[in-house]
């Protein structure tokens, strides 16, 4: 399926792909340590509990990382990817060039951004709780 967004949906599997073989290769490397080796039974699970396996691999930056990926490529294959989450405006080319997993246009995402920022210097205004 082609979409005006193929080229953002091939790099999306390729770091899908490169975080998985890396988990993968943590995971082997572990067993090796280990002395442990791979269970007959491993090699014929379905690819999506191998999935859930490697993930249990990835440290927490890479597991959102890779959710990110993957609700990336769920908009693009409900046809959402590139409207904005929270205005529903147009998430600029250059941004989903520079971030393919970008949900939320460049004005949302800064207000986002700053939100907690601010709540931060407020509560270093107020001092102290009492």
């Amino acid at each position: 399926m082609a979409t005006a967004f193929e080229p953002q949906r091939v790099a999306l599997l390729a770091r899908r792909r490169a975080l998985l073989e890396t988990a993968s290769r943590a995971q082997d490397e572990l067993r090796g340590l280990q002395g442990a080796t791979p269970d007959a039974e491993l090699v014929e699970e379905a690819q999506r509990a191998w999935d859930q396996r490697l993930l249990e691999h990835l440290g927490q930056v890479e597991r959102d990382h890779l959710e990110a990926i993957d609700l990336a490529l769920q908009r693009i294959a409900e046809g959402r990817y590139g409207s904005c989450a929270d205005c529903g405006g147009r998430i600029d080319d250059a941004r989903l060039t520079a971030l393919p997993t970008a949900a939320r246009c460049t004005p949302c995402a800064e207000v986002r951004e700053r939100a907690p920022m601010a709540a931060r210097r407020a509560r270093r205004r107020s001092g102290p709780p009492m």
